[in-house]
């Protein structure tokens, strides 16, 4: 009976994801026109916040010459590969920090296990609070740029650091800095494109670059390369190092065209009015 029970794991975790998906629903907000729970003027103000952020453009079917298209603007690519290397980096490290604990830090397998899981609940606080500091403030390149810095500090800690506490701490450390850009580099895609139907072709390329991210991420971390794991480190880092470059990059190209727009009258994706959100 007990042999088999890693299976209740999967059981336990998919009863959840059922149970969240029956519910979904029922919880979820409507549409602002349909929503019951919104007053006449919370309504009215909802409904103008989607018309701007659609940027008056209405949503047209997509054919697959159109999609073409829109996946040729280069900005999806860059988009892409800021995704691809936060997935594959922080799928690398969800694979493999039970054996870096072990191994690396010196921990035995029970206390690895029981360690595991702080430094994830730690970054889902920092998560939600940087999406929303990030969005009262309306700026998000910041946010994701120190966050991957956060996020190479610690994995250098984790190296360079003897005493397995400070190390752990490490831990945090990275994983914070590099889980958090997940979300919020999702939005700074879809947020810099007024076409919904441009959002939606950014968001599933995005994705989908996340999951070949998954991919390479599981062949990062090598048993050969312990205790140290030198070679998954340096590629995680190298990673975040990119990452930075990548956002830094884009943001000071939104900002140009921005100002461009501003003192110019240069229409932006092809939407009188609309602006980059760096």
């Amino acid at each position: 009976m007990f042999s088999g029970g890693w299976r209740w794991i999967f059981i336990i975790e998919g009863a959840v994801t059922i149970a969240a998906g029956v519910a979904g629903p029922f919880l979820l907000a409507e549409f602002p026109e349909k929503s019951t729970w919104l007053s006449e003027r919370e309504r009215h103000i909802a409904i103008r916040r989607v018309a701007n952020d659609n940027a008056g453009r209405d949503y047209e079917h997509l054919n697959w010459k159109k999609q073409l298209k829109l996946l040729k603007d280069w900005k999806v690519a860059v988009y892409c590969l800021q995704y691809y290397v936060v997935a594959s980096s922080i799928y690398s490290l969800g694979y493999f920090l039970p054996l870096i604990l072990r191994e690396s830090l010196g921990f035995s397998y029970t206390k690895a296990q029981l360690l595991f899981s702080p430094p994830y609940i730690f970054c889902i606080i920092m998560s939600i609070l940087s999406g929303w500091v990030s969005d009262r403030l309306r700026i998000r390149w910041i946010f994701l740029v120190v966050q991957a810095a956060i996020g190479i500090v610690g994995l250098f800690i984790i190296l360079f650091v003897h005493a397995p506490y400070v190390r752990y701490f490490g831990v945090f450390l990275g994983v914070w800095g590099i889980q958090a850009n997940v979300p919020v580099t999702l939005a700074y895609g879809a947020n810099n494109a007024a076409d919904p139907a441009k959002k939606g072709i950014i968001s599933a390329a995005m994705i989908t670059a996340g999951a070949i991210g998954g991919i390479t991420g599981s062949t990062i971390f090598r048993v050969q390369d312990a205790p140290r794991y030198l070679p998954g480190m340096g590629t995680t880092i190298a990673f975040q190092a990119l990452y930075i470059v990548l956002t830094a990059g884009m943001s000071y190209y939104f900002k140009r065209k921005n100002k461009e727009a501003d003192e110019k009258g240069t229409i932006l994706e092809g939407v009188p009015g609309f602006r980059y959100a760096p």
